[in-house]
């Protein structure tokens, strides 16, 4: 059904619940991923993914909620799509640079992210070497 509203503040709170409504479902999935009792990876990683589509539709609705940006974030995070965490470590910064969670987790990422490049560089070297002595 249709829906009508008497004004225009009617219209904002739902579209604030709307969002909220997708942010506690992301943070449901985001849960479940992460402490179902019999730990399987392939629902762990759905679970992840639904989670990360909740974050974006609440994100697209309320655009400058840290906790959106930070748990969206968190989730790009654990599904190790590092860039995309970056960026939304990086808008929940913007919107309350006071907040140390989004610091922290966006220093641990950049760090992992530092070995992960160290660790690139040496394996090239220790093939660039290999090749040599053959």
């Amino acid at each position: 059904k249709f829906q009508s509203f008497e004004n225009e503040e009617d219209k904002k709170s739902e579209k604030t619940n709307k969002g909220l409504a997708y942010y506690n479902l992301g943070l449901a999935y985001r849960e479940r991923s992460i402490y179902e009792e019999n730990f399987n990876p392939e629902e762990a990683e759905r679970d992840l993914t639904k989670a990360i589509n909740s974050y974006q539709k609440a994100a697209e609705i309320l655009k400058d909620n840290y906790s959106i940006q930070y748990n969206l974030a968190l989730a790009y995070h654990l599904n190790n799509q590092f860039q995309k965490a970056g960026k939304h470590y990086c808008n929940a910064i913007s919107t309350e640079p006071m907040n140390y969670e989004a610091h922290y987790n966006l220093a641990i990422l950049l760090k992992h992210l530092k070995l992960i490049f160290i660790q690139t560089i040496l394996l090239k070297n220790i093939r660039i070497r290999q090749k040599k002595n053959f």
